[in-house]
């Protein structure tokens, strides 16, 4: 039986201190990474299966790559409103929320009530956690979110495109390119919204903007 400790004992065996220097260039907060790669987790992932208890435990733990096992190993079934909410708000790092939400959020009953609420948030990380559902929910709820409902997510996303901080606008950028390459039914309405944006005077929408139409135009 795992435990906590154990777990943590057996990251530490993999621990990688140059690819922890590394994370850094990819923007990833590393002072309390040990450096350990995804690949890594996802095998312990695999041979621990969905453990509820143990995952809130590791989330609780300091070590980053203890939060993105706990993201891998969380059952969706058991994750209550509240804890998602706590969880979002404990989020430091772009991997951290993206891990989070395609692993374990977009798998709750909850989540499609959480766009909206987080998208609302000041909080860096909370807005695009609710953000990056869009996108994937594209990827993991393709037979449970409607065209009209992604639609929806996408043109509140971009109430807020205007926000020039850096992990917000890629996460806009990021659920319309997914959306309009998951969903070919939407890609045309998709670019439209992204020319509209292209053409703001405002350097975050027009940066979305462009970076969209430039990708879902080589389709």
């Amino acid at each position: 039986m795992e435990t906590v400790e154990t777990v943590i004992s057996g990251l530490k065996l993999l621990a990688d201190e140059k690819y922890r220097k590394g994370m850094e260039s990819f923007a990833i907060p590393s002072e309390n990474a040990i450096g350990v790669k995804v690949p890594e987790l996802r095998a312990i992932a695999r041979s621990i299966k969905k453990n509820h208890e143990l995952a809130l435990q590791l989330w609780d733990c300091p070590i980053h790559e203890a939060k993105v096992l706990a993201s891998m190993i969380a059952d969706p079934k058991k994750m209550a409103s509240g804890q998602m909410d706590s969880w979002v708000g404990d989020i430091y790092s772009w991997d951290v929320c993206d891990q989070c939400c395609s692993n374990l959020f977009v798998r709750t009953p909850f989540w499609k009530e959480k766009v909206p609420k987080w998208i609302a948030s000041d909080h860096e990380f909370t807005r695009r956690a609710g953000i990056v559902l869009i996108a994937s929910a594209s990827m993991h709820q393709n037979d449970n979110v409607t065209d009209k409902e992604l639609l929806a997510m996408l043109r509140l996303s971009a109430t807020v495109a205007t926000d020039a901080r850096n992990f917000v606008k890629k996460a806009i950028s990021w659920s319309m390119r997914q959306v309009g390459k998951k969903r070919p039914s939407l890609r045309e309405q998709v670019l439209s919204m992204a020319g509209e944006l292209r053409s703001s005077t405002d350097k975050s929408e027009k940066w979305i903007g462009s970076d969209v139409v430039r990708e879902l135009e080589k389709i």
